[in-house]
């Protein structure tokens, strides 16, 4: 399971690669597995995420508890060397933790960061991260927490989803995120009416950093075709995407199948499919 980033600017090909582990298959045995066939327990990141992998296959941890999909996230920006270093994003089961809980997995997330923060810069980002959760209005809620471990200086990102048009703003106020939130409303606000859902994504340090992301999420129904198409069309009138960017997005196959594909499948992919079972095939 994955996804590709692509930047939608006409002089920018660089593409980043997203690959997500499940918690309910194999799929993290799989990992940990490939990591100590590659000899990668000597690099630092792949240890980490050794590590991560264990703790989420124990019953009892919170990790085990609350995460349901672990993310890799593969920067071209943050690659040096022969051995890839992903960032990694925790997404967690709906409809998320309790402030305990959370607390708690909170905690838990930031020791698999230890010795890279000190406990100082650790206690800045647990109150950071607990406030940011506790002033999330009903029906809103972190859904990803992020280790950023390519990307300085801000270790930690959140998703926080489900903000509405009403609440965002309040919101960033009140957990003291430091940028210009009423210059702000000029491109959130219209988002509201040309996307289904919009994911605030916050980095997190020693305080709220200036950054901020949107994720604008619009369903692929065909009774949505329009709005998409008019997202896409707003993005490149804003200069934010080109027009034939635009056009290859719009124009993106949905389902790809073997006989559909420009060069042949992976002989141990297909296989691997194939030994799933008719319902698991893909």
């Amino acid at each position: 399971h994955g996804g590709l980033e692509c930047r939608l600017e006409s002089n920018d090909n660089r593409v980043d690669l997203h690959q997500y582990i499940l918690h309910d298959q194999v799929e993290p045995e799989l990992l940990m597995d490939h990591i100590r066939r590659c000899n990668w327990e000597q690099h630092d990141t792949w240890r980490r995420i050794e590590d991560m992998c264990r703790h989420w296959r124990q019953p009892g941890t919170s990790l085990h508890l609350w995460v349901s999909q672990i993310w890799l996230e593969f920067d071209i920006h943050g690659q040096s060397g022969n051995i890839p270093s992903p960032s990694v994003f925790f997404q967690l089961r709906p409809p998320g933790p309790e402030t305990d809980s959370i607390n708690d997995l909170f905690a838990d997330v930031l020791d698999l960061l230890e010795p890279l923060i000190t406990r100082s810069d650790r206690d800045c980002l647990l109150a950071a991260l607990t406030r940011c959760a506790q002033h999330c209005p009903a029906g809103a809620g972190i859904t990803h927490i992020g280790l950023m471990l390519s990307r300085k200086p801000s270790p930690i990102r959140i998703n926080v989803k489900s903000l509405s048009a009403d609440e965002w703003s309040p919101f960033l106020q009140v957990i003291k995120w430091p940028g210009p939130v009423s210059e702000l409303s000029d491109l959130v606000d219209p988002l509201y009416d040309k996307t289904d859902q919009l994911v605030f994504c916050l980095d997190i340090g020693d305080r709220v950093f200036p950054d901020l992301g949107l994720e604008c999420l619009v369903t692929a129904d065909l009774d949505r075709r329009s709005a998409w198409e008019s997202f896409l069309d707003d993005l490149v009138k804003s200069g934010m995407a080109s027009g034939g960017k635009r056009d290859a997005v719009s124009n993106w196959g949905r389902f790809i199948k073997p006989p559909d594909a420009a060069q042949r499948w992976p002989e141990d992919l297909v296989a691997e499919s194939l030994l799933l079972g008719p319902i698991a095939f893909r």
